[in-house]
Formats: C-alpha cells, structure tokens, sequence
C-alpha cells in the first residue's frame, strides 16, 4: 500500500510546508493504524524525517543521504514494525546515478520483506 503525508501536491512541486504536514498527518496516522503494516518503507525525506520523529528514533536529524537502506525496529501505536528510509524513487529520474542506490535499497527492503512476512 502506498500513501502520502501530505495528500494534494504542494504548487510547483515545492515541499510540504510545515502546516500542511499537520493538517494531513493524522490521516496518515489512522490509515496506519487500519493497515498495521509490519514493515514501512519511508519515500522521501519528508515521510522519513516525519516517521523517524513519530517513533522517536535519535537519528531523526541526520539527512537521507545517511540513512537510506537501514533498517530501524521501532513501536508505534499498534506494536512493532521494522521502519526503512528509501530514497523517493524520483531521485532516479533527476539523478541517472542514483538508480543503483535506489535499486540497492529496494533489494535490501525485499529481503527484509522476505523473511518478516
């Protein structure tokens, strides 16, 4: 299942401002809630700095770049997922030479997804 912090598209692709990230945000959270997932792969910066926060994970302050791939055990209101940033897969269309990063995280979330599920 795929969703989005902020559900309209923020005008000339600029980012989320912080007020649009509260407004949407308990949408998110209750869709979360609903679907329980196991394993939640964050796309983006946005998604993981706001997931990272939510489950009070200390390196909420380092950038993607840093940690994209990894995987993070955490609790969340419904009990305990595994939480992998991954970077938005659009970073491959504005950056050639992140394809292979990006395909090397999407092989280490099926591996996780293979032997969580």
């Amino acid at each position: 299942y795929i969703s989005n912090i902020v559900n309209d598209r923020p005008p000339g692709n600029r980012d989320p401002l912080p007020e649009e990230i509260d407004l949407y945000s308990p949408f998110l959270l209750q869709l979360l809630k609903i679907i329980q997932p196991k394993i939640l792969a964050t796309l983006g910066r946005f998604s993981m700095k706001f997931m990272l926060e939510l489950c009070h994970i200390p390196d909420a302050n380092q950038t993607i770049s840093q940690l994209h791939g990894q995987a993070f055990k955490t609790r969340v209101s419904y009990g305990s997922i595994i939480l992998i940033p991954l970077y938005h897969p659009a970073v491959a269309l504005y950056n050639g030479s992140q394809r292979s990063v990006l395909e090397h995280d999407m092989a280490i979330l099926k591996k996780i997804a293979d032997t969580h599920t």
